[in-house]
């Protein structure tokens, strides 16, 4: 971009130009750098500004009596200060991080920096605009490569071995081959960092689209199976039937399918589309899914049985997997709702599959859809895994995808996609039906059939509205019919 967009862009918020206003009546030099000059050099948007000076705790503290904020000080050794600066309801706060200079001047403590994108500078107030570059940054930029200023910034800190991919992945950059050979070398030192640290990166890497083929690259040099162990007893085990990967590739596979419905969920969930995309718009739904799916499949190895028919099973390894999951979340410190996500989701992954393999046999039986897949089965799934039931059958419908075993056919492969759409079409229908009247109240139990209150009423009226659902019934003496059915039968099994 034109540098001069780097000063108007600084100036067009009245807190920078309240901060360049102090930068003028001080003798000390301030800087930009970092992630903010790099997003501006790029065009993307940023409220996050770094800036490297002598003396950042002055003045972090004068800028603070001058703007409503909040100071905190990060590290006392760096002498680090960040400035929260209040924004209006609904709007995300700025941040400005002051940190004192790593070495004699900038120049040396740009080339202590992670990535050659991030080790560019600005002088605050410098009419010129020249941008101190030692270490080669604008040409990386130019060319969309993220490399290491050098093999010991990497070793210093190993959360930067992750940081490289997720930048790639936020940016579309590709890295450095000498990058990825010394991520290679020191990956075993990821665990060096602090979970919380690996968790925030990780779930930013899986925030970005398209992450599949970086997470297949962190894979090839072991950098994700230190963020997730468990990877490791997945490799090379065979699912045999309706599979025709093991279950790590499958996995793999999965996440990559997955992805794509989340980018085109019309392709897949041709009447539910909107519905998705509201759910997707939500905050860690679409980093959460990503995870779900990678850690979907783990309980399988420690499950694995073959019978005496020579067929594999994994019975249980959906609860196996919700174990493993609390253990991954835990030592990344995830947020609760993320945690809680991951448990429901997985705990919960087979359902649906079981739900339209049975309805699609009761359909080839003859029996009509309604029958083959009631209302009542699919609240009781919605309801299991609420708030997260769209999440799952996305999950589902990539988990079906990736399954091209020679047990697998394809047409019912299609059709039980249809039917996952067809679920959640259904079930959106029936909450809008719920503003309507109900065909029977408690009180018509009362004065048409005679019943006394009970328990039984619950259970009669929520029968007549899953029928009224299903498009079994649709006037009132069909739902009295209905109840009275119900109610004879309840008498009899007393």
């Amino acid at each position: 971009m034109d540098r001069q967009g780097i000063k108007e862009i600084w100036a067009a918020d009245p807190v920078r130009r309240r901060l360049s206003g102090l930068v003028a009546q001080c003798s000390q030099p301030v800087y930009l750098v970092g992630g903010g000059l790099r997003d501006i050099l790029l065009n993307r948007p940023t409220a996050d500004w770094d800036l490297a000076l002598p003396n950042p705790v002055q003045f972090g503290e004068a800028l603070a009596q001058q703007v409503p904020s909040t100071l905190v000080m990060l590290h006392e050794e760096l002498s680090t200060v960040r400035l929260v600066v209040k924004s209006a309801p609904g709007e995300r706060s700025q941040v400005l991080d002051f940190c004192a200079l790593r070495g004699p001047d900038i120049a040396a403590d740009l080339c202590q920096r992670d990535f050659t994108i991030n080790a560019l500078a600005w002088r605050v107030g410098d009419e010129t605009e020249q941008i101190i570059d030692p270490c080669g940054g604008l040409d990386d930029l130019s060319k969309g490569i993220v490399r290491a200023v050098s093999r010991e910034v990497l070793a210093d800190d190993p959360l930067r071995l992750l940081r490289a991919f997720r930048l790639a992945a936020e940016l579309d950059f590709a890295i450095a081959r000498q990058t990825v050979d010394w991520i290679s070398q020191y990956a075993a030192g990821l665990n060096d960092c602090a979970g919380e640290r690996i968790g925030s990166e990780f779930m930013r890497l899986l925030a970005a689209p398209d992450t599949t083929r970086w997470l297949r690259q962190m894979d090839e040099v072991g950098l994700l199976e230190q963020i997730i162990p468990q990877i490791g007893p997945a490799r090379g085990v065979d699912q045999g039937g309706y599979h025709h990967l093991d279950v790590w590739e499958h996995t793999l596979l999965t996440v990559e399918l997955l992805e794509q419905i989340m980018e085109r969920p019309g392709e897949r969930f041709l009447q539910t589309e909107p519905l998705i995309l509201e759910y997707l718009a939500e905050a860690d739904h679409c980093s959460g899914l990503k995870l779900g799916a990678l850690l979907h499949d783990l309980g399988k190895p420690d499950v694995r049985a073959i019978d005496e028919e020579g067929r594999t099973w994994f019975r249980g390894h959906e609860q196996r997997g919700v174990e493993i999951a609390r253990q991954v979340t835990g030592r990344l410190r995830l947020r609760r709702a993320v945690r809680q996500m991951l448990t429901t989701i997985i705990r919960h992954h087979l359902r649906p599959l079981h739900l339209t393999r049975e309805a699609i046999r009761k359909v080839d039986g003859g029996q009509p859809l309604a029958h083959g897949l009631s209302l009542s089965a699919i609240r009781r799934l919605m309801r299991d895994s609420a708030p997260h039931s769209v999440g799952l059958l996305l999950l589902a419908a990539a988990d079906l995808l990736a399954c091209h075993g020679p047990a697998t056919d394809a047409d019912r492969q299609a059709h039980a996609l249809g039917l996952l759409d067809d679920m959640l079409a259904r079930y959106a229908q029936w909450q809008a039906d719920q503003q309507q009247e109900p065909l029977l109240t408690g009180q018509d139990l009362i004065d048409e059939l005679d019943l006394q209150p009970g328990p039984q009423f619950g259970t009669i009226l929520e029968a007549v509205e899953d029928a009224r659902g299903d498009g079994q019934i649709t006037t009132r003496d069909q739902a009295l019919a209905l109840a009275r059915k119900l109610a004879s039968s309840a008498l009899q099994q007393e």
